[in-house]
């Protein structure tokens, strides 16, 4: 089971690799996969405050990270 603080920490990593130029096309399915199993599934509403802008960032402008992940710098 995924706690929401562990979750969001992972969340977090994950578009600071991205934001930095470290990330890989992987890491965006896992930020989707991570933000679903975080929304709805805690009573602290800010697990889903954290999760839903993870997740509609992703649904909106995929092709965009998808582009920042694979030109990342070597």
């Amino acid at each position: 089971m995924l706690t929401m603080p562990e979750g969001t920490a992972w969340m977090e990593q994950i578009l600071f690799r991205i934001e930095h130029g470290e990330g890989k096309i992987q890491d965006l399915n896992l930020l989707f996969s991570i933000a679903g199993k975080i929304e709805g599934n805690t009573i602290c509403p800010l697990g889903d405050a954290a999760a839903w802008p993870v997740a509609s960032v992703l649904r909106h402008f995929r092709k965009e990270f998808e582009y920042t992940s694979s030109t990342r710098k070597e």
